[in-house]
């Protein structure tokens, strides 16, 4: 159906009047949208507008109308300070000119308070062409997922709609089943052959799928799993036009019964391989249709859909090493996609020939993952050492000390775990900031007792960003103008720093 198509059988629909008793099963609904107001010793029904006494009933409980005998929820000043609303959608199903078409209308009931009553209006805003699609009126909007609809507005306009509401679900206006479909391509459609073997579709549903050109043929052939998805199938002539796929599949499409996800799957392999299929079911299908470019991917279905199934960037950096036709052959990769990946940095950071195929596939990749993350971090513990050393001879010139107290940049790596061991705080995870100069960690002692933790302190930028004792207790008065008195004494002492190469020796 063209857009001119369209337009015309737009004004057909609007022309046909909805069911008879259409108001009838509007009021059933909305019989139910009312509340019992209750103002003080007196209630008020919104539905039959009678009023009697409020006797023992509370707001927020369900009483009885003892006038039109309906149950309903008991509110107070809320229903006229900020009223009450109640949206309810539902289908009502018909036939033009031997066209089923499905038309979705909002009931809105909501309380007047000026008039002090429920009042409703009704909404037409989606209507679903059986084979064609579902369209939406202008009177439709969504925002952040949630769809509003403005009632009194006269459809000028319909769009299709691809989302995933499921209209067909809603309640229906009573229809008869035979009536709806006699006259039509779906009279002798196996309806309800498929409903009979499918309980999670209604009938509605059932209509909608079977209006598609492929559904019967679909059912018929034997592909039950598919024909659920036969909206799908835009094509027409011979079976490759329609399937994409050589008719010699037939056999296997229909002994495993595939669905959608299957077929997808299958139209990339193009062969009638039942573990491979199983193995891409659940994979990046954009992915796997890259990968079918470079290997035979049903040949290392395990290996593919695992590739498939992570981060492109970490497989570009795999593949900086390896190329692919080699990778799809290690299995160790299985289920280990991201140890691999770790793997391969860490005997990158330590050295290895990256060219050398013993070190990119090992046989125990679990072993020597954890074997070579050990080195790595003795290197890396290593280099922050030699780093805090250094530090230590570039900031000693700041040493300084009266009677009672000494303060002296940390000294070595382990004096950070010492110092946050005694102090109960965190100054180990500085050690790294301070070995590459973006602080400096200074410990105060007191000379009677130098191995006892005293207070640690933190300087930048000229000044004291942290001077604490124990669990973060502040310093005392007199611990404070000592720190006072060395902080002017390291802004205006000059920086004496060592050469690299003596460095190097010391340390050594």
């Amino acid at each position: 159906m063209n857009e001119k198509e369209l337009k015309l059988f737009m004004k057909k629909v609007d022309k046909k009047p909805l069911p008879k008793k259409w108001d009838d099963f509007v009021n059933k609904i909305t019989i139910k949208h009312n509340v019992i107001h209750k103002n003080r010793a007196v209630c008020t029904c919104t539905n039959c507008n009678n009023k009697f006494d409020t006797g023992k009933i509370k707001i927020g409980d369900l009483a009885t109308c003892p006038h039109c005998k309906n149950k309903y929820a008991v509110m107070g000043g809320y229903l006229y300070y900020r009223g009450q609303s109640f949206e309810e959608s539902v289908i009502v199903c018909q036939k033009i000119n031997k066209q089923i078409v499905v038309r979705v209308i909002e009931i809105y009931t909501y309380f007047n308070r000026i008039k002090g009553e429920m009042k409703t209006t009704t909404q037409e805003y989606a209507r679903i062409i059986a084979g064609v699609g579902t369209f939406l009126s202008d009177a439709t909007y969504f925002f952040m997922g949630h769809q509003h609809i403005y009632h009194n507005v006269k459809n000028s306009y319909w769009r299709k709609y691809e989302g995933c509401r499921e209209y067909p679900s809603l309640r229906a206006f009573p229809y008869n089943k035979k009536r709806l479909i006699k006259g039509t391509n779906l009279e002798y459609a196996p309806i309800d052959e498929f409903l009979s073997e499918n309980y999670m579709y209604n009938f509605v549903d059932a209509v909608l799928l079977a209006s598609y050109p492929h559904f019967e043929s679909m059912w018929k052939m034997g592909l039950k799993n598919l024909a659920k998805s036969a909206d799908k199938f835009k094509k027409t002539g011979t079976f490759q036009k329609v399937y994409g796929l050589s008719k010699s599949l037939l056999p296997f499409m229909i002994e495993n019964n595939i669905d959608y996800r299957d077929y997808q799957v299958l139209k990339i392999i193009k062969e009638p391989n039942f573990t491979a299929m199983k193995d891409f079911r659940n994979v990046n299908l954009n992915r796997l249709r890259k990968l079918n470019k470079k290997v035979r991917i049903t040949k290392h279905s395990a290996i593919c859909a695992e590739l498939c199934n992570h981060e492109q960037k970490d497989l570009d950096y795999i593949l900086k090493y390896t190329k692919l036709n080699k990778l799809v052959k290690y299995k160790q990769i299985v289920n280990n996609f991201y140890l691999y990946k770790d793997y391969l940095k860490f005997i990158e950071k330590l050295g290895f020939d990256m060219t050398d195929t013993k070190y990119l596939y090992p046989k125990n990749l679990k072993e020597l993952h954890d074997k070579y993350e050990s080195e790595l971090t003795i290197k890396q513990n290593m280099e922050i050492v030699t780093k805090i050393y250094e530090r230590f001879l570039d900031l000693s010139n700041y040493i300084y000390e009266n009677d009672k107290y000494i303060i002296y940049p940390a000294p070595q790596f382990e004096s950070f775990e010492e110092e946050s061991r005694m102090q109960h705080n965190c100054v180990r995870q500085y050690a790294e900031s301070h070995a590459n100069s973006e602080t400096e960690i200074y410990f105060m002692r007191d000379k009677t007792n130098m191995d006892e933790s005293l207070v640690t302190v933190e300087y930048r930028d000229g000044l004291i960003i942290q001077q604490q004792q124990k669990s973060h207790e502040q310093t005392t008065k007199e611990q404070a103008e000592f720190l006072n008195k060395w902080l002017k004494f390291r802004n205006k002492k000059r920086r004496i720093i060592f050469e690299k190469p003596e460095r190097t020796l010391f340390v050594a």
